[in-house]
């Protein structure tokens, strides 16, 4: 099954693209700001608006990006406020060592102070993200899921070019 994906929007520190109506991808990279949250937060009511029933939804934090804590605070806000709309949640933080253990601690530890319902997964890996986001759903994502990602990924590096 081949589904189309369309960037959505590509700024500063992040990338959005809804593949379907049920499936919306999210990419950081770099320095996270609380515009870059605000505009993850404006895309997925956009996108919500467009999907009927819940959205899964697969986060991709750049090995090394950096969020503040106001961002972990919009972050927690957003979470409840999307949290009827979510069928699952996957972020992938990727990177090694101590930053990569850190920053998924504190991503689940934002989770636990927003008291959101929907199932909710925190990985070093993409695919691993993504095999997690099947089975929980029962059902397969957008097999084009990785490739978009990459797109995005080749999209950041463009802005980051001087």
């Amino acid at each position: 099954m081949s589904h189309v994906g369309t960037v959505i929007e590509t700024a500063n520190a992040h990338s959005f693209c809804g593949i379907e109506p049920k499936f919306f991808l999210s990419l950081f990279q770099g320095r996270a700001r609380t515009h870059d949250i605000e505009a993850m937060r404006a895309a997925l009511r956009s996108h919500f608006q467009q999907a009927a029933g819940k959205v899964v939804i697969m986060t991709v934090i750049g090995a090394g990006s950096t969020l503040g804590e106001r961002g972990r605070k919009l972050i927690s806000e957003m979470m409840k406020e999307l949290d009827p709309r979510v069928e699952a949640w996957g972020i992938c933080i990727e990177g090694k060592g101590l930053w990569g253990t850190t920053a998924r601690a504190m991503t689940a530890t934002t989770r636990l102070f927003s008291r959101t319902t929907h199932p909710f997964k925190v990985s070093s890996e993409a695919k691993e993200t993504l095999q997690w986001l099947e089975q929980r759903c029962a059902r397969p994502m957008p097999d084009n899921a990785m490739a978009m990602l990459e797109v995005m990924r080749e999209k950041l590096a463009q802005l980051a070019k001087p």
